[in-house]
């Protein structure tokens, strides 16, 4: 996938037995405003039920994209308000370049996504990023049910994200028969600044990618 160079992506916490709730809202007036919007080029929104979070991603031609789509725009403000409701505090907001925007499947199939988010300290970013590509992604994207692949980076940290058809999917790609990706996983990890912290949950209803 080309195009895009930005990426947004806030995070909440929901309160107690409004999940369903705010999922019903999320997708009548998030979804239904952001994929309208110019710019756009890919659209996630995960949530864990488990942990009563949930995550959206979107991914844009640039900044300057996002910023006229989402910033002071009133439409956008209407929207965003309709899910405050629902949420136990304010949203925790991540935005990065996109170093690695990389579609492999059917967005449509998609049920489930997890990533982690590395620290690296800025003199082995490179490092990390090309044993990240040619280790981890490279021994997954061929694997049956792998849909996309994701890395975004600011000056704080480096997020990844995979998406797949199924979670199984995911856990029969990096069992212990794929040696490959348990190489990299150690190559990986001697060049973190610290542990990685790590998001999962179900692909929503609606997701796009172009």
């Amino acid at each position: 996938m080309s195009g895009a160079t930005f990426c947004g992506s806030p995070t909440f916490t929901i309160k107690e037995g409004q999940v369903d709730a705010l999922s019903a809202a999320y997708k009548d007036n998030i979804v239904e405003y952001m994929t309208k919007q110019e710019g756009l080029v890919a659209y996630l929104s995960i949530g864990n039920k488990e942990k009563m979070t949930a995550r959206s991603i979107t991914l844009w031609t640039s900044e300057e994209a996002n910023k006229k789509a989402t910033g002071d725009n009133p439409a956008w403000a209407e929207k965003r308000d309709t899910i405050k409701e629902f949420m136990a505090g304010p949203p925790q907001f991540h935005a990065g370049k996109v170093l690695l925007a990389q579609k492999i499947g059917d967005i449509s199939k998609a049920t489930y996504a997890a990533g982690p988010e590395f620290k690296v300290d800025a003199a082995k970013r490179e490092e990390f990023l090309a044993t990240y590509k040619d280790g981890i992604i490279a021994s997954l994207k061929d694997k049956a049910g792998c849909v996309a692949y994701l890395i975004t980076a600011n000056d704080e940290c480096v997020r990844t994200l995979g998406v797949w058809e199924s979670k199984e999917a995911l856990d029969k790609a990096t069992g212990d028969d794929n040696t490959a990706f348990k190489e990299a996983q150690g190559k990986v990890k001697a060049l973190l600044a610290g542990p990685p912290s790590f998001f999962s949950g179900e692909v929503a209803a609606g997701a796009k990618w172009d």
